[in-house]
């Protein structure tokens, strides 16, 4: 990754989590999904035991960052492209 592709990664970095912070308070869409997934969740873990209580927790949690790093390369290398597109077009 030249200088330029890391200087605009760490640019636009925080734009990712400003932006879905937002979307999250605002997008009537958002949030009934979040309620369903929430309810879905609970009525799962409440019929599992202890043990295997934790194990879908890790479970959830593992895919939470493995999803979020992945949404947040995808996210930063759009910007770089685009960044990119316009300096080759010389409008930047």
């Amino acid at each position: 990754m030249s200088k330029f592709e890391v200087n605009l990664k760490t640019a636009f970095s925080e734009s990712l989590y400003d932006l879905c912070l937002q979307e999250r308070e605002t997008d009537p869409a958002r949030r009934r999904l979040e309620e369903q997934y929430s309810r879905l969740f609970d009525r799962i873990r409440d019929r599992l035991d202890k043990k295997h209580r934790k194990l879908m927790l890790r479970l959830e949690t593992l895919g939470n960052e493995k999803d979020g790093r992945d949404d947040e390369l995808i996210y930063l290398q759009g910007i770089i492209d685009c960044v990119k597109l316009l300096k080759i077009m010389k409008v930047i």
